[in-house]
């Protein structure tokens, strides 16, 4: 079985001591994929996660936008949902107040940002999601959140 490990509040640049204990997020028993969805609205960006993720062990799907991944997530059920912040449209605030709402803490949720850490907006979305990136980042910084599922 394939396990997530969830943690509150981290970067992948500095990894700070979780708030909370480590728990595993842990796919059925019948499927060991971990599924996880990307979303940006930025194809470079959205692709480059997403190959490091394959590359990794992961099942992943990419979205566009809020509306999209609402949807791709009702009907494939990540266990993660990695989000941009600032999107067109519906934004990774109110798609990670959406996800929390659906999902609770049985999916991990991954804020990435290119957007100033003293900000508002990422300091309200930093309080929904568990883990955040900011952009630039390297494959190892997503790595450090996501490590590698060995099979």
């Amino acid at each position: 079985m394939c396990h997530l490990t969830h943690r509150r509040r981290s970067t992948a640049r500095i990894l700070r001591p979780p708030c909370c204990p480590l728990r595993p997020i842990t796919s059925g028993p019948a499927d060991d994929d971990v599924r996880v969805i990307v979303t940006d609205d930025s194809a470079e960006v959205a692709e480059t996660v997403l190959a490091i993720l394959e590359s990794n062990g992961y099942e992943v799907r990419s979205a566009t936008d809020g509306t999209a991944t609402l949807e791709l997530a009702r009907s494939w059920k990540p266990h993660c949902v990695i989000l941009d912040i600032r999107m067109p449209g519906m934004g990774g605030l109110e798609l990670a107040r959406e996800l929390r709402a659906i999902y609770g803490d049985d999916v991990v949720l991954i804020a990435m940002t290119g957007i100033d850490a003293t900000s508002p907006e990422v300091g309200k979305t930093f309080e929904v999601v568990d883990h955040y990136l900011f952009k630039p980042f390297l494959a190892g910084d997503v790595e450090k959140v996501l490590a590698p599922i060995r099979r």
